[in-house]
């Protein structure tokens, strides 16, 4: 079985409520919230997951200037591809765990890449369900960012490499997925926004951001019986171009 390299990219940094990670929890509390995506190299091939942002000019317009308070040259996804000593162009899958703006935002720049995505989410994203009409953009994800000819659409659990694995995750998006990784120590999950702060994982919290409640807590689940490590896509205990030394899932809850 193949072992794969796992980096961590940061993609700069949002500022909105706790609460927004927790269901029910940390009301009227601003944070920072960090924006990642996951340089994957092994068995011939160079990953990302998650593409983040388009540009912090696209957010200021589209977002509003009070919410990107941050990114730093070598958090674009130009930058921090340049820092690890990589090309957009060597890049030849991008796996988007779905298709919020600060995950697909730079998926034009991979022009020799295919592109993972569960159909479900696809389809959702042209017509979102309401309460998440304001995380598509057609722009970052349609026609004009990426060929359709690109995208391989799954339709369920599918193990596009040896030691890649994407299962399903319901809650968060309609449809969104999770990226189980082989490495040298063990299964890592890359998670996104299913468990976007450890607090959803080790203490049974929701995020806020949901579409279905009980597949969410289901989510949760498929994490501890199919992973020894996680990565959440927004928790500011991940460190800019980690390697190493990811939390483990079956802490104590």
């Amino acid at each position: 079985m193949a072992k794969y390299k796992v980096t961590m990219l940061k993609m700069g940094t949002l500022n909105g409520e706790k609460s927004n990670m927790t269901m029910g929890r940390n009301f009227g509390i601003t944070t920072e919230i960090p924006m990642f995506s996951v340089a994957v190299e092994g068995n011939g091939h160079k990953i990302i997951l998650d593409t983040g942002i388009k540009s912090l000019e696209w957010a200021r317009v589209n977002l509003g200037e009070m919410y990107v308070i941050e990114q730093e040259e070598d958090e674009t996804m130009e930058g921090a591809l340049a820092h690890i000593g990589w090309k957009p162009e060597d890049v030849d899958i991008v796996i988007n765990t779905h298709l919020h703006y600060d995950h697909c935002g730079s998926n034009h720049l991979f022009k020799n890449a295919k592109f993972y995505v569960q159909r479900a989410e696809w389809e959702a994203a042209f017509n979102p369900v309401e309460n998440q009409q304001c995380f598509y953009f057609e722009e970052l994800f349609g026609w004009s960012a990426v060929r359709y000819t690109s995208w391989k659409f799954l339709d369920g659990e599918a193990e596009i490499l040896p030691g890649i694995k994407l299962i399903p995750f319901g809650g968060h998006s309609v449809g969104s997925q999770g990226v189980f990784i082989d490495t040298e120590d063990g299964v890592v999950c890359f998670a996104a926004d299913t468990i976007g702060v450890l607090e959803n994982l080790y203490e049974n919290c929701l995020p806020n951001i949901m579409t279905n409640v009980e597949d969410g807590f289901k989510t949760f689940e498929i994490v501890r019986n199919n992973a020894d490590f996680v990565i959440p896509g927004h928790d500011p205990v991940m460190k800019k171009y980690q390697t190493t030394d990811f939390p483990k899932v079956d802490k104590i809850r």
